[in-house]
């Protein structure tokens, strides 16, 4: 009789947590801060919710109430070893959560002990462990440079190519330890080894599996961005747009894919209403930014400086994107309204638009050595996402001429993506001559994430 009590209560409590975790992985926060219970499953599903609450609004009066709750159960964990593959994990996206608030070396140790848990012979066979070895080993694997001496120092190294194997084997395995696994993997596709569409391929796999996990919506939303399909972004708004209790980055995601199609209102509508509900720093400039640049290009400069003005005022330069925000305020009123068009068309899949606008020009309708330089680079970027590569190549090639040593992002990019196409058609020497080039620029706009995209690739080759 004991036994049917206890078991029909474990039962229970095993319910809850389950239907506690869908909710969290529907983006729908358990809000209030939970007191220790006996179940670790219950206890790590409210500090999952926690930690990803922060990651996606960055709310600095919840930052500090739940780290303090992470904190009490983090001391309470660490008494049993079978509790440490939940705490690498939350150790890690805790680590996301402080470099979102510009705490970085409190992220690093926080990577420091998770690494060394799933790094732990004793945990070689539990699959979360597995997991979150698999994502650090990755991350390690393509980590900034300005970051190798905290490697040095915590004694962590990654293996990019390793990190993926294991994400792909748990992902291909039944347990409860696969769709993340494959979200993981969709994410660092995506992200780190720059071929989003595989990201994207899978993230929609995911998707089909568990239709109502909005995390994976927020992501391939992202990743179709990436991979050039704006108009696949806006088919994943079109059941969240609406949605009361919708994270404010889904509304950034739909202003970005709308000014990618030409839809300035839209975009000005949608970035605003993300300023007005977003309460974290990260992307706050550059919402501000496209905000006017859409009614810049909508020919209402009056409304544009105000927006511009905002930007220079609000938001940090911390994200790539801010950054990119911030320099390019400085000339933003003087830019070339075409190139901005084929740029945003090119970045949306709008590839015919972008070329009508590319054959209407030539490198002489610029005066300034910046916009030729940038109209050869876009003239590339657009013909390689039409797969024309030796067109690709030849703009790549005279961007990098033309820029010289000049701190824009053009010419590093250039050699990035000369490095993926020499890697595609497996001459790895020239591949890796590129993507070693990319890294050798800098002081450009987006310097760690081309740093970490090339060292990613060099890592997959095997380069000297």
């Amino acid at each position: 009789m004991t036994c049917f009590f206890y078991c029909t209560s474990f039962a229970q409590t095993q319910k809850e947590a389950d239907a506690a975790y869908e909710q969290v992985m529907q983006l729908q926060f358990l809000k209030q801060p939970k007191a220790l219970t006996s179940s670790i499953d219950t206890d790590y599903v409210y500090e999952l919710s926690h930690v990803l609450e922060i990651i996606a609004e960055e709310d600095d009066k919840l930052f500090l109430a739940y780290e303090e709750q992470f904190e009490t159960t983090a001391a309470s964990w660490k008494k049993k070893r079978e509790n440490e593959p939940y705490l690498a994990e939350l150790y890690v996206l805790w680590a996301f959560a402080k470099l979102k608030m510009k705490q970085e070396f409190q992220a690093a140790m926080l990577i420091r002990k998770a690494y060394h848990i799933v790094t732990d012979e004793q945990h070689s066979k539990n699959l979360k462990a597995q997991k979150t070895k698999g994502l650090l080993y990755i991350m390690l694997g393509a980590v900034p440079e300005k970051y190798n001496w905290l490697l040095r120092v915590f004694s962590m190294q990654g293996n990019t190519t390793e990190g993926i194997q294991l994400l792909k084997s748990l992902y291909q395995t039944e347990h409860n330890q696969a769709w993340e696994s494959g979200l993981w993997l969709a994410l660092a596709q995506g992200y780190l080894l720059q071929e989003p569409q595989l990201g994207l391929t899978l993230a929609d796999s995911l998707i089909q599996q568990k239709p109502n996990r909005t995390i994976a919506k927020l992501l391939a939303a992202s990743l179709a961005l990436k991979a050039n399909q704006a108009e696949k972004t806006l088919h994943y708004m079109e059941d969240l747009q609406n949605n009361k209790n919708t994270t404010p980055l889904f509304y950034y995601l739909a202003g970005e894919a709308n000014l990618c199609k030409g839809n300035d209102v839209e975009a000005a509508a949608w970035f605003i209403r993300f300023n007005q509900q977003y309460k974290g720093t990260n992307l706050v400039k550059d919402a501000y930014f496209k905000t006017g640049l859409s009614y810049w290009l909508l020919h209402q400069n009056s409304i544009a400086k105000r927006y511009f003005t905002l930007a220079s005022q609000n938001g940090v330069a911390h994200t790539e994107a801010d950054k990119y925000a911030e320099k390019a305020l400085a000339t933003i009123l003087q830019s070339d309204k075409t190139l901005w068009r084929i740029r945003l068309f090119t970045d949306g899949g709008y590839f015919a638009k972008a070329k009508e606008l590319v054959e209407s020009k030539n490198e002489s309708d610029f005066t300034s050595l910046k916009n030729q330089v940038e109209f050869y680079y876009r003239k590339a970027r657009l013909f390689d996402k039409m797969k024309d590569t030796a067109s690709a190549e030849k703009f790549y090639l005279q961007t990098i001429a033309k820029a010289r040593k000049n701190h824009w992002y053009f010419a590093p990019n250039a050699c990035l993506q000369l490095g993926y196409q020499y890697k595609s058609m497996n001459e790895n020497e020239k591949a890796c001559r590129w993507f070693n080039q990319a890294l050798s620029y800098d002081k450009h706009e987006y310097k760690n994430s081309i740093d970490s995209k090339a060292k990613a690739a060099l890592a997959q080759l095997n380069c000297k």
